[in-house]
């Protein structure tokens, strides 16, 4: 708590204005003497002001860390807390997830399937009550059936991913008489595992399935987003040749609109840029094109539920992104890239505030290997000793070498 309080008079906060809401904050800590209660902490700091976390990190020697993490307590906006990699981000809100005794429990997102395994095991680790939202994926290795898993693949490569759960559904139907004992506990575990999404515990989900949450379960819960989750967004792009589209014309197709909208496109102009403006389409066109089973099908029911286009004459190709509008709740985005900018061009008119963390200040020496360019995928596929053997064949030395904690025993970072 000493180290906290010398921080907050440190000259990187010096130059900060002084508003009454910071001024608040500041005397409640400077007045605690114990370690922090974040309930009584909010409530002093103020309920329409920021109410203040403080993480320290001391591995017993001198040097520690700290950071802040903001969270404000008003209007549906979107919070974007910009700190840098490494620093501490993922223990502070599982810190706070334990702590936390407010009138929400927390939901938070991470960008992949792996990282939300990682964080239900440390939320788990502090004693935090928390479900995960299970994957299809984690399904199918489960149930072990290479059936149905060529099935589902097959659906996602031709772009009719929506139908997966209903495939399953009617896999099991079929074969229900020849599942094994552990298949059915794989199916029946998956079933359950679904959250009910009643505001009883902490959620860990992916930014896929927080996208595709409806409104009035989201407000059950504090929101924290981990990573960009406009970086997960922009991902919904992809292309759709004119070799394939001239093909969907000469189809035998029963949807019009979509071959009139194909038209349309092949004859614009090099960089030209529109909607797709296949909203005419009902719900049913994807089944009845499923149901048509066309040869040439992939990009296609991606690119009719698509929101814009670009054609690119030079490449013989249209490149078409799919929007993902993010909730109308409120979040809190923390990572290391976040565009301010960005999230306002996108967002439209919704309130969005930007806090930047000041980066920490390293002591001792930092020295950097460049012998070779290794990724982590690199480093992970080497093995952590072949690295240090490298490194210590190069400098003569044995080094503490630094990378994520997911990348090396924890004993050695």
């Amino acid at each position: 708590m000493r180290k906290f309080k010398l921080h907050l008079t440190d000259e990187s906060y010096s130059q900060r204005p002084k508003t009454r809401e910071y001024s608040r904050i500041n005397r409640c800590v400077m007045n605690m003497k114990r370690e922090i209660d974040l309930e009584v902490f909010a409530e002093e700091a103020g309920e329409n002001g920021k109410w203040f976390i403080p993480a320290l990190y001391d591995g017993g020697k001198e040097n520690f860390l700290q950071q802040e993490v903001f969270v404000l307590n008003t209007s549906d906006s979107i919070h974007l807390i910009k700190a840098q990699t490494a620093l501490g981000k993922t223990t502070v809100y599982c810190a706070m997830a334990q702590r936390w005794r407010g009138a929400k429990p927390f939901m938070i997102a991470v960008p992949t399937i792996k990282l939300q395994n990682e964080v239900h095991g440390r939320l788990a680790a502090c004693g935090v009550d928390a479900e995960m939202t299970p994957s299809i994926e984690g399904f199918l290795e489960g149930f072990g059936d290479p059936g149905l898993q060529a099935e589902v693949s097959t659906l996602y490569e031709k772009g009719f991913g929506y139908r997966v759960k209903r495939r399953i559904k009617e896999y099991i139907k079929e074969n229900e008489d020849m599942l094994a004992p552990e298949q059915v506990y794989a199916y029946e575990t998956y079933q359950k595992c679904f959250p009910k999404f009643d505001g009883s515990c902490c959620i860990v989900t992916t930014h896929a399935m927080l996208l595709a949450l409806q409104e009035k379960e989201l407000r059950k819960y504090e929101i924290i987003v981990d990573e960009d989750i406009l970086m997960t967004i922009f991902k919904n792009t992809d292309t759709f040749s004119f070799q394939d589209m001239e093909a969907i014309l000469h189809e035998r197709t029963h949807l019009q609109v979509l071959k009139d909208r194909i038209r349309e496109i092949l004859g614009m102009e090099d960089g030209s840029m529109g909607n797709t403006d296949l909203s005419e389409l009902d719900p049913g066109s994807l089944d009845q094109l499923y149901e048509e089973d066309l040869p040439v099908v992939s990009s296609v029911p991606d690119f009719m539920a698509s929101s814009s286009f670009y054609v690119d004459v030079e490449h013989e190709q249209v490149h078409y992104f799919r929007a993902k509008k993010i909730p109308n709740v409120k979040l809190t985005v923390v990572s290391a890239s976040l565009n301010l900018k960005l999230y306002k061009d996108y967002c439209g008119g919704r309130s969005i505030i930007f806090e930047e963390i000041p980066p920490a200040r390293y002591k001792g020496n930092l020295v950097q290997y460049t012998e070779y360019t290794m990724s982590r995928r690199c480093i992970g596929s080497l093995g952590f000793d072949k690295v240090k053997e490298s490194v210590q064949n190069v400098t003569g030395r044995i080094w503490q070498l630094l990378g994520r904690p997911t990348m090396y025993p924890l004993s050695t970072v």
